[in-house]
């Protein structure tokens, strides 16, 4: 079977599984463990127990709780916001003062805990107005955090 045909069977399979409802990494892992044992055989049953093996045994993966931690931390005690109102009252009488504001916040953060997408969560969160519902927000945070998966940032 040629290159092109497997890639085609692959992506019609990934589409098929995404259409019926499928999750995301389950469609990616589905496809990828049927592709691996059509291909090599029983071969390919090693293939995807070491890939998970190997992202178990990645070293920065330890800090992800900590992270997600601080930012329940800030996202719970209001310091987010505090910070965001600091910023907004020194720089609310600049043209911008808006953007200047949240791109403080996010420096700040970003500053505090080094990682890119949990600023970029709270930064998005953050200056959203109170009226504004939960499924706005949440979708940009989703927003956020797809593009940076995306740029690996």
């Amino acid at each position: 079977m040629s290159q092109e045909y497997i890639a085609i069977f692959m992506f019609a399979l990934m589409m098929l599984m995404l259409f019926t409802g499928q999750r995301v990494f389950g469609a990616i892992g589905a496809v990828a463990t049927i592709a691996a044992l059509a291909l090599w055989g029983t071969g390919g049953q090693d293939i995807t127990f070491s890939a998970a093996m190997k992202l178990m045994k990645w070293y920065p993966l330890l800090t992800l709780p900590m992270f997600i931690f601080m930012g329940y931390v800030l996202s719970e005690s209001k310091i987010a916001d505090d910070l965001y109102r600091m910023f907004h009252v020194w720089m609310g009488g600049l043209r911008g003062g808006l953007a200047i504001g949240t791109i403080g916040l996010m420096v700040l953060i970003s500053a505090m805990n080094g990682l890119s997408v949990a600023g970029m969560a709270i930064g998005a969160a953050t200056p959203a107005p109170s009226s504004c519902c939960c499924c706005c927000i949440r979708a940009c945070i989703c927003c956020c955090v797809a593009c940076c998966a995306a740029r690996n940032c």
